[in-house]
């Protein structure tokens, strides 16, 4: 009977799983996708230097060279040893050494953490269930699907959110807390980031509000003493 599912699957909707194939192979080449398209540079000495001392490892990090962007970061790749913590030049020359560690940190957080799995994995498995009860006649298939698209959507959103506060916590318990709550302060002063939305561009933002975001950060290590972010190197 699975077989025949698959196979009806298949029949019935081959562009969809074209579409899903090319965005898991997608997602697995992001690296080098990126490396190729966009141009991304390793750290330089004195950078290496200055956040291996804030104990980060340095790797796989790579740097945005386009210096009139964003000042971001974000984490790409899903299959260990390719995976990188990406960077614009703009975020390094805004933020402080302590600031820049703990914002790698965070982004290394969603790689140690395979956030981009469920992040990408809860859509796919709806759409693929709904296509393939579709194509197998399951009667009220279609509508049922169609019923449960808002819910998965904002279920899909608070997923995203989840994984932001875990990236916070992965920072914090590296001891990061406190700088990149100031990270966060210093984009919102600059008008990189923005402030808080709410009522419903909250629910259904992929990110946990700013104010939310720094009271964890600060308040989680407040009665600790701030250290220096350590972790184990390599993937």
């Amino acid at each position: 009977m699975l077989l025949a599912a698959v196979e009806a699957f298949l029949r019935d909707w081959p562009y969809l799983t074209l579409l899903i194939l090319l965005g898991v192979a997608a997602v697995c080449a992001g690296p080098s996708i990126l490396a190729r398209t966009v141009g991304v540079r390793r750290l330089s000495p004195a950078e290496t230097e200055t956040l291996a001392g804030y104990g980060v490892p340095v790797d796989d990090i790579r740097v945005l060279g386009a210096r009139g962007a964003t000042p971001t970061a974000f984490a790409v790749g899903v299959l260990p040893g390719h995976r990188h913590v990406c960077v614009t030049e703009r975020l390094v020359e805004t933020l402080t050494a302590a600031e820049l560690a703990a914002v790698v940190t965070h982004e290394r957080g969603h790689l140690r953490r395979y956030h981009v799995l469920p992040r990408i994995g809860l859509p796919v498995v709806f759409v693929v269930g709904w296509a393939a009860a579709v194509s197998a006649g399951v009667a009220g298939a279609f509508l049922g699907g169609l019923a449960l698209v808002a819910p998965v959507t904002l279920a899909s959103f608070g997923l995203s959110r989840w994984t932001e506060h875990d990236a916070d916590a992965y920072v914090v318990r590296h001891g990061g807390g406190p700088a990149l709550a100031d990270a966060l302060d210093r984009l919102v002063r600059d008008g990189h980031l923005h402030r808080d939305e709410a009522g419903l561009r909250r629910l259904l933002s992929r990110h946990p509000t700013l104010a939310e975001r720094v009271t964890r950060l600060r308040g989680t290590t407040r009665s600790a003493r701030p250290r220096r972010p350590r972790e184990n190197s390599g993937d």
